[in-house]
């Protein structure tokens, strides 16, 4: 078995905190659901714990954002005094401006949100939330990988193996 050294701790603070951000929500949207069905009304802390889930999404859409356009920019910044041929700096920077993609679908995820809190039909507003971020979940992992695909892709004999019986 593996000790746990320094690398591997970042993943396993993420899937910690996974596992506690799950049961948290689940456990604030049945208390939500069940105190409105007993008594058709929000209360004080009702209100707190949906102030408190649409402040997490709005932040985590905003360092989405701004996570986004720093992976998509950082590259010119950085390869702009670097003395190379133009033609050279610019498969690098334009690598990395996929990420720029995701920004639209966070918008869009927050529209969502802020529509589905005073939505009449909350069974589809829940459904377009859900569905627009599994996609950006999806385009994210799709569009952070496109960098790191060119050597899978280089690697890749265009001809077909032929087998030949001898």
């Amino acid at each position: 078995m593996s000790a746990m050294v320094g690398e591997s701790r970042g993943r396993t603070v993420n899937v910690v905190a996974w596992f506690l951000l799950v049961p948290m929500t689940m456990a604030a949207i049945v208390k939500g659901y069940t105190k409105w069905k007993m008594i058709h009304k929000f209360q004080t802390d009702d209100f707190l714990i949906l102030l408190c889930t649409l402040a997490y999404w709005i932040t985590d859409g905003t360092i989405d954002v701004v996570t986004q356009l720093i992976v998509a920019l950082l590259p010119i910044y950085l390869l702009k005094n670097l003395n190379l041929k133009t033609r050279d700096k610019i498969r690098p920077m334009l690598s990395f401006s996929p990420n720029i993609l995701n920004i639209p679908l966070t918008v869009l995820r927050l529209v969502c949100i802020h529509s589905s809190l005073n939505s009449i039909n909350v069974t589809r507003d829940s459904l377009n939330l859900a569905l627009v971020t599994s996609f950006h979940t999806s385009i994210s992992i799709v569009v952070a990988s496109l960098p790191f695909s060119k050597v899978f892709i280089d690697s890749l004999v265009l001809e077909p193996h032929i087998i030949h019986d001898t």
